[in-house]
């Protein structure tokens, strides 16, 4: 049986138009021969093997694949698949920073960051808040201190680079309501 001289398989299913559905075939030169497929020691039925690896977690996969035939088994062939944690932001456009609990404090949201820059300006450009840390926060305070800005609208530029992605600058507003 030959199933590929590739051992491993980097898909990437986070991209709109990236390819997630994947056909697995081997090949005997005996007739009459039954394959077993397994991924991550789960069978899958069929003399191929189909699969959507958009349905999987992030996470190295194996593929298991054996053969029978006039009684005898070959040798198991494994093939690992990786697949890589997609990178998502998402950036509220608001909160209520009036220390009830809910929707304290501001910041983009999302996962597989390699980096983030966020700066928040007002309407005179002037810029009130930086930060460069994954997991920061904004408070609605002004530069770090014990002023905090007033109800308004407040311009942002989000610079971020997720896993496997070319750096993007994204601009917007978000409203400070108290």
């Amino acid at each position: 049986m030959i199933m590929t001289s590739q051992t491993r398989q980097d898909i990437d299913v986070c991209e709109e138009d990236s390819k997630t559905f994947y056909n697995y075939t081997v090949n005997s030169n005996i007739p009459n021969t039954v394959y077993y497929w397994y991924i991550d020691g789960i069978y899958y039925p069929g003399q191929t093997l189909s699969v959507d690896w958009s349905d999987f977690r992030p996470g190295t996969h194996t593929i298991t694949v054996f053969g029978t035939a006039g009684g005898c088994r070959s040798l198991p062939m494994t093939y690992q698949v990786s697949i890589d944690e997609c990178s998502t932001i998402y950036i509220p456009n608001a909160f209520t920073p009036n220390y009830d609990g809910i929707n304290d404090t501001w910041y983009p949201i999302g996962t597989g960051w390699e980096w983030i820059e966020v700066m928040v300006f007002d309407r005179w450009g002037i810029l009130i808040f930086e930060d460069k840390n994954i997991d920061g926060q904004w408070i609605g305070n002004f530069k770090g201190g014990e002023y905090y800005v007033q109800n308004d609208v407040y311009d942002y530029k989000v610079t971020w680079k997720g896993h496997k992605r070319e750096p993007e600058i994204i601009y917007g507003h978000v409203t400070v309501v108290r």
